[in-house]
């Protein structure tokens, strides 16, 4: 289901295939079974998962996490993984985007994604809506446009902040719903970062696929593109 571009050839004659690349505020791009290293003793617990563009590198640090046919489950082990670097941080506009399922979707279940601290933290808090929080103590619980999630079944989510240079929008985007009626809160202070994968507080029970991170907001036609692209990654 990848989106061809119709113009230049790889070397089979196929129209090439539109990869994350194509935008211009690409980050980070970690990519599904993709420079993923294992422990030599226990080789299905992951040490790293080195990105595919942007020179950064997630290590377990917390708890354990295993390779699970290139996906990455944090959930057997309540594992966490750190960036390099803190993420982010002084950008003034952001959008992130992940294919992801989780194990359970009962009650309350404040699954932690992306994180640094009690004020910079996307988390999935039930099954339809997303925790936010950009800097500062105040909570933007937003609504999957899509609906609830389901079990054990992946699903394509998206996270994108205007920041102080348009209107301090925080838009929320996933797979059900296209890609044109995001749900919207607002938040008006400064972001501090993104600092680690899964456990924060409380552990993200689910598998990963892929991450991509963006230093901008995402244009309609590259939205578009990238969903598209992130859907036929759900699916393989």
């Amino acid at each position: 289901m990848g989106l061809g571009l119709g113009i230049g050839l790889n070397k089979g004659g196929a129209p090439a295939k539109w990869q994350p690349t194509k935008i211009g505020s690409l980050v980070n791009w970690f990519k599904y079974n993709t420079k993923i290293t294992v422990d030599e003793i226990e080789t299905t617990k992951v040490d790293t998962w080195g990105d595919h563009y942007g020179g950064e590198t997630l290590t377990t640090d917390n708890g354990y996490v295993l390779e699970n046919g290139g996906d990455l489950d944090f959930d057997t082990g309540e594992g966490r993984m750190a960036l390099d670097a803190l993420w982010g941080d002084s950008y003034s506009q952001f959008s992130a985007y992940l294919v992801l399922k989780v194990s359970s979707v009962t009650g309350t279940i404040q699954d932690e994604i992306l994180g640094k601290d009690n004020s910079n933290f996307m988390q999935l808090r039930t099954s339809s809506i997303v925790r936010v929080k950009i800097g500062d103590t105040a909570a933007n619980n937003i609504t999957l446009p899509g609906g609830a999630v389901t079990a054990d079944k992946w699903f394509v989510i998206g996270l994108e902040w205007e920041g102080d240079a348009i209107s301090t929008n925080l838009k929320l985007y996933d797979d059900t719903a296209g890609y044109s009626s995001p749900t919207v809160d607002n938040d008006t202070d400064d972001f501090g970062g993104f600092a680690s994968l899964g456990k924060r507080g409380s552990a993200f029970n689910g598998e990963i696929r892929e991450l991509v991170l963006f230093n901008s907001i995402l244009s309609s036609d590259d939205r578009e593109k990238l969903m598209t692209y992130l859907i036929s990654v759900r699916d393989e």
